[in-house]
């Protein structure tokens, strides 16, 4: 398992009160961004780690996150993340030309807001104030008199301005009286750090997606299959959908659905950006073979007592049952930012409803609780051989597949 960080500092208004966090790249407990890092990789990491491990409501309690981007990432082609939620930060040392408008563009058009960092006017930085929302200025950059010069000077754009670096309440008192709207700094809060444990996937997985991004015509179709039957993968599925701007008409039910929901386009850009990230090291194969196991075993029982409609339910529920243990957190936290359909949330959390006594069946196999097993069968409406049928075609099933992706 390997532990992730996002650095999180909140930016305030004059009440005190905050209205958004600004999300930093950290590597570890030391609050500090580290030497060994681009800011393109950095950026990224912020991203991945957000959407696709913590959850973007769990970090930012649905304020509003500013996220930076250097010149690579505003031109890079990124997954479309939560417009009304993500600003845009463009640092100050991004160089102003064609494509880097046409790029902010491109942004507003899609919703987002766009604050420009560390600003400083001249006749390059002046063509992004039309575009943008937010104009942080250091406030220990230059004298107040400058400051003042230039906030009268950006007042007819109609943008917000916010003092970055505020570290006394006198600094505060002046930013305030001069006209801010925002603030940020050690005088209100130094950023904290927000640790997650990575999921892990089959580093197979990974190989094989990637290959099958390469190819010309991708066939999304073979990139669910390899989805579906890792659990680690569809965790991060449902983060993400859960995260970016996919609007939930319903709730999910099955990979198909979640695939259906973020369409092809989206779901190569995560996949690219999840490979960027390094995912896959020190994978916990043995309870991620277990849980693919329990999602085969569950979705044969299903279709065995001749319930075929909730069989993809059977196998996703089993999937994911084991990532209490994987992420060592308990289940209802786990499922708690997971746009999940309340019949798998119950049998995850609770072992209960249609759902919930294939779990039960599956423990009790698993432990060779012979009573328990015939109870269960016979509630699914299976004899107990169909039951043993059933777990070892699932073995037979999981092994084939392992083996083409370990």
């Amino acid at each position: 398992m390997k532990d992730l960080y996002v650095g999180r500092q909140p930016i305030l208004n004059k009440a005190h009160k905050t209205v958004a966090y600004e999300l930093l790249y950290r590597s570890g407990d030391e609050n500090a961004f580290p030497s060994d890092i681009s800011g393109t990789e950095a950026s990224i990491q912020v991203i991945s780690n957000v959407f696709a491990e913590l959850g973007l409501e769990e970090i930012s309690g649905g304020l509003p996150v500013f996220i930076n981007f250097n010149r690579e990432m505003l031109l890079s082609d990124l997954p479309d993340l939560n417009a009304s939620s993500v600003v845009v930060e463009i640092l100050e040392d991004v160089k102003i030309d064609r494509s880097v408008l046409e790029a902010c563009i491109r942004l507003r058009k899609s919703g987002f807001r766009i604050a420009l960092d560390d600003f400083v006017l001249n006749s390059h930085t002046r063509q992004l104030l039309k575009l943008a929302s937010i104009v942080k200025i250091d406030w220990r950059a230059d004298p107040v008199e400058h400051i003042q010069k230039i906030c009268t000077e950006i007042k007819p754009y109609g943008v917000k301005i916010l003092a970055e670096k505020i570290e006394t309440e006198d600094e505060f008192r002046q930013a305030a009286e001069l006209g801010f709207n925002f603030f940020q700094g050690f005088f209100f809060e130094r950023p904290t750090v927000v640790k997650t444990t990575a999921v892990k996937v089959l580093s197979g997985s990974m190989i094989e997606i990637m290959g099958l991004l390469q190819e010309e015509d991708v066939d999304f179709g073979s990139i669910e299959k390899v989805i579906a039957r890792d659990a680690a993968l569809s965790f991060k599925l449902l983060k993400i959908i859960n995260s970016a701007s996919v609007a939930l008409s319903r709730k999910i039910d099955s990979i198909a659905q979640a695939l259906v929901l973020l369409g092809q386009k989206e779901l190569k850009r995560w996949l690219t950006l999840l490979m960027l990230t390094n995912i896959n090291d020190r994978c916990p194969a043995e309870l991620m073979s277990t849980a693919f196991i329990r999602g085969l075993f569950g979705e044969n029982m299903a279709v065995a007592a001749g319930r075929e409609a909730e069989a993809s339910s059977v196998f996703f529920t089993g999937l994911l049952s084991l990532l209490d243990a994987i992420l060592r957190m308990p289940m209802n936290q786990v499922v708690k930012g997971l746009p999940l359909s309340e019949s798998i949330k119950d049998a995850l959390i609770k072992r209960s409803g249609p759902l919930g006594i294939y779990l039960r069946m599956m423990k009790a196999y698993e432990q060779a609780d012979r009573e328990s097993i015939s109870r269960y069968a016979e509630a699914l409406g299976l004899e107990t051989h169909q039951v043993v049928r059933c777990y070892m075609d699932s073995l037979r099933e999981s092994g084939l597949y392992l083996q083409t992706v370990s």
